[in-house]
């Protein structure tokens, strides 16, 4: 059953500071549509055909799981599909009002159904189902019914959660014990969403969700990448990754889904420290030391927001959900960024040839701060410290790592390759721009191995693809994610001839203005960057990749950079068939792929029994332990960080129990052990 996102996606908390806003709607639409004229990559007429894709869009996004505007509210303003077109180039807001008037009287229509489903308890001994067939409830009737369930869902997930914590740490649950505590859970979800629909239905709040459900559908009919940011978005961003004071280090937004995610990780920070969060990583429940475990489905990124506030001294646990649906639970424990911390994060994989092993959450860049941190200088850092203990090859990991900054990504391939064209890049006015490394030598020319997976994008592919064209390194995982374009975010102008009053902010706009190429003239738009060597991935079929997002840009090919000298090819047959026997023979991953399926999302029950839901919960459990067992220390080496970290681990506490667990957890991932493998074997060829 869906998820409800739109809660989580509507209130950001709707804090005190929220300046009041009037109807700057008609400027927004005629400066952002401007905007994307001159500036996007390839901009999409306004016509008829936009029009209906629009009118589509800007209902999703405003009730993007379909539990509010029923079939005959769609109905009403059908008479609006075809006619946007002229609306947008007239800065008119019928459509958007119209929406807005029965959004709102929707609203008041869900708020009645919560208060007196939520008054009586859930029966989780019934046999009780329900199918999500993807489209809206066609009368009141049905979306009463799916408020039932979603309710119902909502509290069965939250006992499942006392379930789940009660295996973990006794092997055992109590059923009673667990079915008793339904009215807790039930009081807790009904208050969540009636808090919710309480501070949305404010004027200027639902008229703030809706300006922006309107404005990012509008660009997200041009392509996935473009959208709209208000100003209290910038301003919780701001707070998100402030490192004045002890923090976590990174920032939450919404996906399209609504579900809480990582917007940002600060580097350096506790976040990014741990080596094991990334960027849109989606948060599924958090606990502190001594406390209950809290799930976060539905809840807003302010109310996540002040949970994670609730201490500056306590460890908390934290689980996300990876790009590839695996779960994953982190130990954080807040902190300021010490100067002489590693941003980058390094290990010796100590065996009979010592493999380096470096992993980059993302491409960053400080360019706020006087003399900040760039990631390829910080990777180039670690490369010199391992090279100290006389390393035979690098494993570069970039799994998970969404991209980031293109000149860092053209710096880094810098490390590598002696001087040469990295990439080439096409604005608007198809201008060809050849992106180079200038820099003659490289720091590392050693054995060279990338380990990527599908959420390997933009930069991360710019890179891949830049060190496999120059049969430089080895490039080892699944196919990546296909995102090659280039965003720039700037800030919403009013025209000239436009008052604008003291104090209002017309928000800020992400655009694609580029499109990347490799040397070769190919394009990872949508194909992304194929591996030499492909491991097992059991989610590469999820329907996740740049190809499967609406409007995603064409994939075109230009002309190849004419002066481009590939290296000797490398010996990709012989390795691929060593690595091929090895997993064939190897019981670990298909126990470990079998686990990560079975872990990958919170259960969505065609039942809604407890003893359905039981089921579920021990067979995540056994295949959990059956993973871990299963993973558990046959790599032909152990994890050491390297001398220079291993001195500044002596002096640092809360560094050495970060470390440990980034350490053991490296132990136990057997990707990195195949790539390791890989790479000895290509050190013996060569």
């Amino acid at each position: 059953m869906r998820k409800l996102s739109l809660l989580a996606a509507l209130c950001v908390g709707l804090p005190a500071w929220l300046p009041a806003q009037t109807n700057l709607l008609p400027t927004q639409v005629a400066s952002i549509k401007k905007m994307v004229e001159q500036q996007h990559i390839e901009p999409r007429p306004v016509n008829d055909a936009f029009s209906a894709d629009f009118f589509t869009a800007h209902l999703d996004h405003l009730d993007p799981e379909y539990m509010f505007l029923t079939a005959t509210d769609v109905k009403a303003l059908e008479g609006y599909r075809a006619t946007l077109d002229e609306e947008l180039n007239s800065a008119g807001t019928a459509f958007f009002s119209g929406a807005l008037a029965l959004y709102k009287a929707r609203m008041k229509t869900v708020a009645g159904l919560i208060e007196t489903m939520g008054a009586k308890p859930f029966n989780f001994t019934v046999a009780e189902s329900y199918k999500d067939d993807g489209t809206r409830a066609a009368t009141e009737k049905e979306l009463a019914a799916r408020w039932h369930y979603q309710l119902k869902s909502d509290v069965l997930q939250s006992l499942a959660a006392i379930g789940a914590n009660s295996l973990q740490a006794r092997g055992t649950i109590d059923k009673a014990a667990v079915l008793a505590r339904e009215p807790e859970a039930r009081a807790a979800v009904k208050g969540r969403y009636l808090r919710r629909l309480e501070a949305l239905q404010a004027d200027e709040a639902l008229r703030q969700y809706a300006v922006s459900a309107y404005l990012n559908a509008f660009l997200s009919c041009m392509d996935p990448h473009s959208a709209y940011f208000d100003p209290k978005q910038k301003a919780l961003f701001e707070r998100s990754v402030n490192s004045d004071d002890y923090y976590f280090g990174f920032a939450l937004a919404q996906n399209d889904k609504g579900e809480v995610i990582i917007q940002h990780l600060q580097p350096g920070g506790a976040a990014w420290a741990t080596g094991q969060l990334n960027k849109e990583d989606v948060l599924v429940r958090l606990k502190w030391a001594g406390k209950d475990p809290v799930e976060l489905a539905g809840l807003s990124t302010w109310d996540v927001g002040e949970l994670l506030n609730e201490s500056d001294t306590e460890q908390m646990e934290l689980t996300v959900r990876k790009g590839n649906g695996q779960q994953q639970t982190v130990v954080l424990q807040k902190r300021k960024r010490a100067n002489e911390e590693n941003i980058v994060k390094s290990a010796v994989l100590r065996g009979g040839k010592n493999i380096g092993y470096i992993t980059l959450p993302s491409f960053y860049t400080e360019w706020e701060e006087n003399g900040g941190s760039r990631c390829a200088n910080d990777v180039a850092t670690e490369v010199v410290k391992l090279k100290k203990d006389s390393i035979a090859g690098l494993i570069l990991d970039l799994r998970f790592n969404g991209g980031g900054s293109l000149q860092e990504a053209v710096e880094m391939a810098g490390i590598f390759i002696d001087v040469g064209a990295i990439c080439q890049l096409k604005t608007r006015d198809d201008k060809m721009m050849t992106l180079k490394d200038m820099n003659r030598g490289v720091i590392y020319s050693g054995p060279l191995l990338v380990l990527v997976n599908g959420q390997s994008a933009s930069a991360s592919e710019l890179l891949a693809a830049t060190l496999q064209d120059y049969n430089r390194a080895l490039v080892v995982g699944s196919t990546t994610h296909g995102k090659a374009s280039g965003q720039v975010i700037m800030p919403v102008e009013a025209a000239s001839n436009t008052v604008v009053t003291s104090g209002e902010q017309l928000g800020f706009v992400k655009l694609t203005t580029s499109k990347l190429y490799r040397t070769t003239g190919k394009t990872a738009q949508k194909t992304g960057v194929q591996p030499h060597i492909v491991l097992p991935d059991p989610f590469a079929s999820r329907g996740e990749r740049e190809g499967d997002l609406a409007f995603s840009l064409s994939s075109d090919t230009v002309s190849a950079y004419k002066y481009f000298t590939p290296g000797a090819p490398l010996p990709v047959e012989p390795l691929k068939q060593k690595s091929a026997a090895r997993l064939n023979a190897d019981p670990r991953f298909s126990n470990a792929l079998a686990a990560s399926q079975a872990m990958g999302y919170e259960p969505v029950l065609a039942s809604l029994k407890w003893d359905d839901m039981e089921k579920v919960l021990r067979s995540v459990w056994a295949a959990q332990k059956e993973g871990k067992e299963g993973a558990a220390s046959m790599a032909p080496y152990t994890v050491v960080n390297n001398r220079t970290d291993a001195a500044f681990l002596a002096t640092s506490e809360a560094a050495r129990a970060t470390n440990k667990q980034w350490v053991e957890r490296l132990a136990k991932d057997i990707y990195i052990e195949e790539a390791s493998l890989i790479l000895q074997d290509y050190i013996q060829l060569k």
